[in-house]
């Protein structure tokens, strides 16, 4: 009986998983090549509670919840890995789904964050 049980709960569990890892009608999970490709030089935010700019040397900066964000970013195997050092010194990754420039970013299967990418605009600076 207990065994049942628990075949059942092991069944559940896995489905859900596997459910939670796709991504949603209308959405693509991205590739390596496609996050590198889709990041470079953007901006990612919600208009709230963050924004992190993607620079082409791997440098990322920005803000969230009001605090100074700095750190580097990759592409790893296949999630986006942020390294941070600022506020404080932890590397989270994420897998991406993308709908055109909207992100959602997971973190095994559950969704950490979304929100939508902008081209970088240029600093001018003037004399």
């Amino acid at each position: 009986m207990y065994r049942k049980r628990w075949i059942a709960v092991f069944l559940l569990l896995v489905s859900a998983l596997s459910w939670a890892t796709k991504p949603l009608p209308g959405w693509k999970a991205l590739e390596p090549s496609d996050i590198e490709a889709l990041f470079r030089d953007k901006t990612l935010g919600d208009g709230f509670h963050y924004s992190y700019r993607f620079l082409s040397d791997g440098s990322l900066s920005g803000v969230e919840m009001a605090k100074d964000v700095r750190g580097t970013w990759a592409v790893e195997k296949k999630l986006l890995c942020l390294h941070r050092e600022k506020p404080r010194k932890f590397t989270e990754c994420f897998e991406v789904h993308a709908d055109g420039r909207e992100v959602n970013m997971l973190d095994r299967g559950g969704l950490v964050f979304r929100g939508k990418l902008v081209d970088l605009v240029p600093s001018h600076t003037t004399h």
